[in-house]
């Protein structure tokens, strides 16, 4: 069984948002959320998705490979 739980780093360990039990020697995997504020969307202008309308049509007319390379170049969510 695999279970999500929310945690706080203290400092020393990582503190867990709600009451769970563990087993001696239970292994876990933890993943760390990165809050920075280089990640904050808040920050970032908004999206203008209108220049995006459109474009499924050049892959019809285009090479498939310039396709997706414009795709990743213009990737901002």
């Amino acid at each position: 069984m695999m279970t999500t739980v929310r945690a706080v780093f203290n400092g020393t360990t990582f503190v867990p948002d709600e009451n769970i039990s563990f087993d001696v020697g239970q292994e876990a995997y933890i993943v760390l959320v990165d809050n920075s504020s280089s990640h904050n969307t808040k920050n970032r202008p908004p999206i203008d998705f209108s220049q995006f309308v459109g474009l499924g049509e050049k892959m019809f007319t285009t090479d498939a490979q310039d396709y997706i390379r414009e795709l990743r170049d213009n990737d901002r969510i």
